[in-house]
């Protein structure tokens, strides 16, 4: 039994020996594959991290080469903005340079000119003073003069007499004292009777009469060359040969340019590219007469009909002086300027045409259907307003021509809202040239009464005369705030109503912030109310934004040398903020009113006439426009020959 007993035993111990070996074992086993379990998965992690780390380098690399290509790109479009910035500012010099001499060759001849009128002056008195004297001696001795016409005598003195000496200079042969001999006899020097004079004879003691057409053309014709090519030798033989009258000749009186004459433009090394003015200009009978669309500052202008071509144009017909003759030089500095400021935000001149006389001249120019004022005073009874976007995109378009202009050395002096055109399409052009004019270095002193008044410049009121392209700026300004509320900003009723809405607004200027304020003319003369704040920001509600109106500002800067300029204008951070400006061609379409019979009223006051007190240049209302009838169309189909050249 003990034998049994302890053999059941050791079964039992050696049973659980086994299990708890077996037990071990698959402990070890669980151990082994959790340890492979989380081996697996630190190996999965580490493979994320390096995939998460390789697309990370990938990513860096790739952005580090995007910012190497832009700014490669950058430094090239640098360079080619440098490159192009430089040639046109070479072209620029250029250009300068060429009008800086043209100015010089301008003011070369007309000193020349000046000079050489002055000395025919002084020839002319001599002449007139000897032929009185002369004619008194011969009248004595009994000379008659005979005439070719009618063989009739006539008396020296009378002749003489009738020719008018405060009348203007002008080239006629000169015709030597009479010698008198013993027995009333003449001695004839070369004699040259003026516009078909017979010669001078004696009475008829000898019965000799020479004929009066001997010798005359050719004698003509060299006194003339002599008096236009060479005056010193007229002037000395005026002292040698003429006896005491030359010597008692009074000093011709200083001639004072006015300022048409002053303002005049002489003809350019280069003329622009307008080829009808090689050939005679066409007819108005070529054009039918749609309506009459507006008055400028120099002309009216229709909408017609090209009667050749199909095409709707402006018409505008110039204002003759009719006190004085020739063509009016307002007219010839409008047309030369617009030939010469060609640029797609300027009106475009085509050719110039002519009416039955010399009274009805017309330019022709591309039709454009509103015009900023009238299509303003639209939008306000429709209680519409420029959004932004529209205001940038016309303030854009301005600037580049008002850039373009100053770049040519060309002063508008009459920028407001209705000699603003635009089209359907959305193209603002600049029109209205009347006042415009070519300004040099050194400035030289123009007259103060240009630009409209509410679109005047502060120095301009003051009366200063030495101006420069900072007006047309200040008139910028003015137009900006206009399209921001719709509402003219000055509003005036004279110089001193202007002055004062201007200082009440922008505070009354000082010399610490202008200098050379307290020199003006009108500050000298005058006490002004003391307006310390500027209130500009009130005159506005939503817009513009502060970026905006630091523009605004910059243009409405009382100091012209600090004023901004349309160059800087143009990159000013204002059209690069949101909302930027529109495309031209997404502008919203009105229909024109220029199209209608019904002539716009405009409120705002009418543009000053270059500072001259002119009369009445135009014909009264039965005249105006031009005749559209076919009886004279015979006389007229050649065309009137008149051509021009500038």
């Amino acid at each position: 039994k003990e034998e049994h007993g302890n053999s059941r035993d050791e079964s039992s111990s050696s049973r659980s020996r086994r299990r708890e070996h077996e037990a071990r074992r698959e402990e070890r086993e669980r151990a082994r594959l959790e340890e492979q379990r989380l081996a697996e998965e630190r190996l999965k992690e580490e493979r994320l991290r390096e995939e998460k780390e390789r697309l990370k380098r990938e990513e860096i690399a790739r952005k580090n080469k995007e910012m190497e290509r832009d700014l490669r790109d950058k430094l090239e479009k640098r360079r080619h903005q440098t490159k192009e910035r430089d040639k046109e500012k070479e072209e620029r010099d250029m250009r300068r340079q060429r009008l800086m001499e043209a100015e010089r060759v301008k003011e070369t001849y007309k000193k020349d000119i000046e000079e050489r009128r002055m000395r025919r002056e002084a020839r002319e008195r001599s002449r007139s003073r000897e032929r009185k004297l002369g004619s008194t001696e011969m009248e004595k001795a009994g000379l008659v003069v005979v005439s070719d016409e009618s063989r009739s005598p006539i008396i020296m003195d009378t002749t003489m007499d009738d020719e008018d000496h405060d009348s203007p200079p002008s080239i006629t042969p000169a015709v030597p004292p009479l010698v008198s001999g013993a027995g009333g006899s003449t001695i004839d020097k070369k004699q040259v009777s003026p516009a078909g004079m017979p010669r001078i004879t004696s009475g008829s003691t000898n019965g000799d009469r020479r004929s009066s057409d001997s010798g005359s053309p050719a004698s003509s014709s060299t006194d003339t060359d002599s008096d236009d090519d060479d005056d010193d030798s007229d002037d000395s033989a005026a002292g040698d040969g003429r006896g005491s009258g030359a010597d008692s000749t009074p000093p011709p009186p200083d001639i004072k340019a006015e300022d048409g004459h002053e303002e005049m433009e002489l003809e350019k090394d280069t003329l622009p590219p307008y080829l009808p003015a090689i050939q005679g200009c066409r007819s108005v009978e070529e054009f039918q007469c749609l309506n009459r669309i507006e008055e400028g500052t120099y002309g009216v202008v229709y909408r017609a009909r090209d009667k050749r071509t199909d095409q709707i144009v402006a018409l505008k017909r110039l204002k003759m002086e009719k006190e004085k003759e020739g063509f009016p030089i307002t007219s010839l500095r409008e047309i030369n300027t617009l030939l010469k400021a060609q640029h797609p935000n300027i009106v475009t001149v085509r050719e110039i045409v002519v009416g039955s006389n010399m009274d009805k001249i017309f330019i022709v120019m591309d039709y454009v259907e509103h015009d900023l004022k009238s299509l303003m005073e639209t939008m306000k009874i429709k209680k519409q307003a420029f959004i932004p976007g529209e205001v940038k995109c016309l303030m854009q378009q301005l600037l580049r021509a008002v850039a373009h202009l100053h770049d040519n050395w060309i002063l508008h002096r009459d920028l407001k809202a209705s000699n603003l055109l635009l089209s359907h399409k959305g193209v603002l052009k600049v029109g209205d040239f009347g006042l415009a004019r070519e300004y040099g270095s050194p400035l030289k002193p123009y007259t103060p009464i240009v630009v409209t008044l509410w679109y005047r410049a502060p120095e301009l009121l003051l009366g200063a005369k030495e101006y420069s392209t900072p007006i047309d700026m200040w008139s910028v300004g003015c137009i900006f705030a206009e399209l921001m509320t719709m509402e003219p900003l000055f509003t005036g009723k004279s110089e001193q109503d202007q002055l004062n809405k201007i200082f009440k607004t922008l505070g009354t200027p000082n010399e610490r912030i202008w200098p050379g304020y307290n020199k003006l003319p009108a500050v000298q003369k005058m006490t002004f109310a003391e307006f310390p704040v500027s209130t500009l920001r009130s005159r506005f509600k939503a817009v513009p934004t502060e970026v905006g109106l630091n523009l605004l500002n910059g243009f409405l800067t009382y100091n012209p040398a600090a004023r901004l300029t349309a160059e800087s204008a143009l990159s000013h951070e204002y059209f690069t903020e949101i909302p930027l400006p529109i495309d031209p061609a997404m502008f919203p379409t009105w229909p024109a009113k220029s199209e209608g019979h019904k002539i716009k009223k405009v409120c705002s006051p009418k543009p000053p006439s270059g500072g001259r007190d002119y009369k009445q240049l135009v014909s009264e209302d039965t005249d105006e426009g031009f005749h559209m009838g076919v009886g004279d169309r015979n006389q007229l189909s050649g065309g009137p020959g008149f051509s021009l050249k500038f």
